[in-house]
């Protein structure tokens, strides 16, 4: 079941990033509300980036070629935290917060809006996977293609 029809919540925030609320992500995005997302890069042995098919499922970018992990903060969560969580729960990379490397930049705004269907109002951070990742093994080339990936 997707995210927005499990009525997960999400903290809003203001431009200084200070929480003024809590609410369903599924308003979040219907109604444009500034909200906390990281990314996490992973790069292989080689410098090699490793990208994740999106769903053809998702309501944002369905079956686009996305960041190695992206992950909404749950209410309470660092950036940190929330990297490290979406490295395991995407790609079975288990680390510590301390483990990564980051924020490679301080944050910012992004926007993506298609107008009547959703508006996508973040504060990014941008951190980094550190070589845990030996080699990427493209598995199978098509829409939503798993990758294999070789861990230290």
């Amino acid at each position: 079941m997707p995210a927005d029809q499990r009525g997960e919540l999400l903290e809003v925030v203001n431009d200084n990033n200070e929480v003024v609320g809590l609410r369903a992500r599924s308003v979040i995005h219907s109604k444009g509300l500034r909200h906390r997302t990281v990314y996490c890069l992973v790069f292989d042995s080689k410098s090699r980036l490793l990208l994740q098919q999106r769903s053809p499922r998702k309501q944002i970018g369905p079956g686009q070629w996305d960041l190695s992990v992206a992950e909404h903060l749950s209410p309470g969560e660092t950036y940190l935290q929330a990297a490290a969580r979406g490295l395991d729960e995407e790609l079975g990379i288990v680390c510590k917060p301390a483990d990564l490397q980051g924020p490679m930049a301080p944050n910012h705004a992004r926007k993506l809006e298609v107008p009547g269907q959703f508006c996508d109002c973040e504060l990014v951070e941008c951190y980094r996977d550190v070589f845990r990742v030996v080699e990427i093994i493209h598995h199978k080339v098509g829409l939503a293609a798993p990758l294999l990936i070789k861990i230290k």
